[in-house]
């Protein structure tokens, strides 16, 4: 009769293979913007910040969107707000998941006088030698319009004013064509 410990010392001799778990180095893909409305990259910052949120962006209130590395706390923020800019009624911090970081983060802020809004829309924040302008969120009279991220896949290798265009007008029957990125 055999034993355990039998099986167990043949076992312990014995080799087993293991397959390799190099991974192969990968070719590091570029995103490369081929065409923009500027007048609309507000806009998807605005539902960028929601999406993050899961939640709407509050009315009357500007958004920023300020590089993390200066900050040794995103809380720090609110008093750069408050010196620059002047006092809030309100600002709260959005940030992305730590695997969607970019090294950026943003604010929503609401100031107490209409002056100060106006000073974030134009003067902004200065920090470390970059400026940084808010951007309007909403009014209480507007509805953001619905905005949708296409990803295409078997995309034609052409050239990209070609391309740009085919893409456009393939996509015009959805919408307006925002921004179009290509990855390669």
């Amino acid at each position: 009769m055999t034993s355990w410990s039998d099986i167990v010392s043949k076992g312990k001799s014995l080799k087993v293979p293991i397959s390799s778990r190099r991974i192969p180095d990968r070719q590091q893909t570029e995103s490369t913007q081929i065409f923009a409305i500027p007048k609309l990259a507000n806009r998807m910052r605005v539902h960028r910040a929601e999406a993050l949120l899961q939640l709407p962006l509050h009315n009357d209130t500007v958004l920023f969107e300020l590089p993390a590395m200066p900050f040794e706390e995103k809380e720090e923020v609110f008093s750069l707000l408050s010196t620059q800019i002047g006092p809030t009624l309100g600002a709260r911090i959005i940030t992305a998941p730590p695997n969607r970081m970019n090294g950026m983060f943003m604010v929503e802020a609401r100031f107490n006088k209409e002056d100060h809004t106006e000073k974030a829309l134009t003067e902004g924040l200065t920090i470390d030698e970059g400026k940084y302008q808010a951007i309007v969120t909403r009014t209480e009279n507007e509805a953001l319009p619905k905005m949708v991220r296409v990803h295409m896949f078997g995309i034609p290798f052409e050239e990209v004013e070609e391309l740009k265009e085919k893409i456009k007008s393939s996509m015009e029957t959805y919408g307006t064509v925002c921004q179009i990125n290509l990855l390669r």
